[in-house]
């Protein structure tokens, strides 16, 4: 392989960052006159760094707009990125995010956008070619998009949603029948239904097809009417497994719903809450 008429660039070629090998060096290690590539060269200590095979020094990425003053679309720049960041750019709910490190943090403009990547590469823009702006108006349209993110798994996984951490593996550890003994279920099926409840809010089925529960008490021969046995808190409780509780008021509830904070949370406050069949009778 040679430089020259193929059109290799001598000393900015770029690595294939998603096979992790480098085909080429730098003129640094070649001799003078020589043309010739194929030096195999493994990825470099840090984020988009590379070391060459021959010489052993090491080059960072560079990130730019052109390749041998050949503009470049939208689509090819994202690619770069995603090589270079291992698929770190989503669109969740037609906003671009970062998604890395098990966070999803939304990127509200150009210059957030480009200092994330100049941790992985340097930044060479240039003028006559894609602004900065409109890479990063148009980036969304070529990565992974999901309607919503959630921090907490669905068993199965829902589709169209993100979720930033991998779920931890089923091991049978007693710690639910020990939360749902804290509460003191009144009989058998009580603290099967408690479990359910506790399970529902994890599990990945359709909308619409959750059962409705209902949390009460034994109010006749108790003094208190049944208050103070731990209603409220076991709903509030197993709500902080999910993300918490969203208040509800009349005449704002469905707008907060829609929101891309509403749909994170799975549970509404326990006053709205019928959770039926749990607690004491």
């Amino acid at each position: 392989m040679t430089s020259g008429s193929a059109g290799w660039p001598r000393e900015n070629w770029q690595p294939s960052w998603r096979s992790g090998w480098a085909v080429a060096c730098c003129g640094r290690c070649r001799g003078p006159g020589s043309r010739t590539f194929g030096i195999r060269s493994r990825r470099g200590s840090g984020p988009g760094a590379w070391r060459c095979g021959r010489c052993g020094h090491e080059h960072h990425a560079r990130f730019g707009n052109t390749s041998n003053d050949i503009k470049l679309s939208i689509e090819q720049l994202v690619d770069q990125v995603q090589g270079l960041t291992a698929d770190a750019l989503v669109s969740v709910s037609g906003q671009l995010c970062w998604a890395a490190g098990g966070e999803v943090t939304p990127i509200t403009s150009p210059p957030e956008l480009f200092a994330r990547i100049n941790h992985f590469a340097d930044i060479d823009w240039r003028r006559n070619a894609v602004t900065k702006e409109e890479f990063y108006a148009g980036a969304k349209n070529y990565v992974p998009r999901y309607d919503r993110s959630s921090d907490s798994p669905h068993f199965p996984p829902l589709p169209r949603v993100l979720y930033p951490s991998p779920p931890p593996k089923a091991a049978d550890t007693g710690r639910l029948d020990e939360l749902v003994g804290r509460f003191t279920p009144a009989t058998p099926p009580d603290r099967a239904l408690m479990k359910a409840f506790i399970m529902t809010l994890f599990w990945g089925g359709p909308c619409g097809k959750r059962p409705m529960f209902t949390v009460t008490a034994d109010a006749e021969g108790d003094s208190h009417r049944g208050r103070g046995v731990g209603k409220t808190t076991f709903v509030e409780l197993c709500a902080k497994l999910v993300g918490g509780t969203m208040a509800i008021r009349p005449g704002l509830s469905e707008d907060r719903m829609m929101t891309p904070q509403g749909v994170e949370h799975r549970t509404p406050p326990p006053p709205a809450l019928p959770v039926s069949g749990c607690g004491p009778q």
